[in-house]
Formats: structure tokens, sequence, C-alpha cells
């Protein structure tokens, strides 16, 4: 069985991209991965992660939508969220911690962790500098990779957040359901 390539792994995320932009910024992404020649294709590649990262912060976490959450707090002069809450928003939503933790059984920190560590890493390439930059290809494609690992544990997570607050949602309605149905049978029998 041959072993997945970077540029599969782009192809693959971009097949669960959201919209038209995301799945540009992905084309772009691998574009720079796969011009092996340029020696500064981690560096574009990153480019396009970090406006790949920002339209879907824009996107999933929008900045007035963070700040009507009961859990939002201010941490900035600005007022405005930060980077960290708006990647709780886009996982977890409005919910707060403990439910997501208690309820529905996920632990959305590592996760957490990891985006901003793939939000910095592309920052960091973007502002490289001469003394910095990461020349070896297999650094390259290892930051790469990654990037790419925390994409994609991105969209599981909204896909995973997403039916774990459907399952509660429907085993709250059910609860509900029978409670009423408990209720108008005790009514009638009085």
């Amino acid at each position: 069985m041959q072993e997945e390539t970077l540029d599969d792994r782009i192809i693959a995320l971009k097949t669960r991209a959201a919209d038209d932009y995301s799945q540009a910024c992905l084309e772009g992404a691998r574009r720079a991965l796969t011009d092996h020649d340029n020696p500064l294709r981690l560096n574009f590649f990153a480019t396009a992660m970090r406006i790949l990262f920002e339209h879907m912060m824009e996107t999933l976490a929008p900045n007035d939508d963070v700040a009507r959450t009961s859990w939002f707090k201010p941490e900035q002069k600005s007022g405005k969220p930060t980077r960290g809450q708006r990647v709780v928003y886009a996982i977890q939503g409005g919910l707060t911690e403990t439910f997501v933790t208690q309820e529905l059984r996920v632990d959305p920190r590592p996760l957490r962790k990891r985006l901003l560590e793939a939000f910095d890493a592309c920052s960091n390439r973007v502002h490289e500098r001469e003394h910095n930059v990461i020349a070896d290809p297999g650094e390259q494609d290892a930051v790469a990779e990654a990037i790419l690992a925390a994409l994609a544990s991105l969209f599981d997570a909204i896909r995973d957040c997403r039916a774990a607050v459907s399952r509660a949602n429907c085993g709250n309605a059910r609860r509900g359901s029978r409670r009423r149905v408990t209720q108008r049978d005790n009514l009638g029998s009085g």
C-alpha cells in the first residue's frame, strides 16, 4: 500500500472544505508544496493556510457571535475575542466547557492546542526571515504535515461536536417526550 502524500492529504481536505474560497486556499497551498524547486515553498504554503485559517475563523467564529456567549470574557483592550476564544467557538460553538466535557464527554483542549500551534506555525513561516528559513525539504514536509493534521482535526471536531450535540438534543427531546407522555397518562388516570 502506497503512503499518503501531502498532495493526497490536501486533495482529501479540499473535499471537506466548506466553500469555494476554502477550496481555493487549499489549492494554493497544494501548488506551493508541489513546487519542490522553490526554496520558499513552505512559506507560501503557510501563507495560504494562514489565509484559510483566518477565513474559517471568520466563518465559524464571527467576533459578534463569540462575544455573545455566556463564557466570553474580554481579554484584549479592544474587547474583541482572541484567536484562542475564536478557536473555542469554532470547535464547540456557544456551549460551555462544562457542557462539552461533562455532557458530551468531549475534551476539546488538545485540539485547541494543536490548532493554535498550527496557526502559530503558519504565522512564523509567513514572517520568516533569512536566518530562520526552513530549507530542508524533510523539515518543510514535517511542518506542513502538522499543519494539515491540525486542519483535518478541526474538520473532524466540527463534525463530531455537531453530532454529539445532535445526539444530546435528541436524547433530551426523547426524555422530554416521555416525561410529557407520563404526565399526560398520570393526568388521565386521576
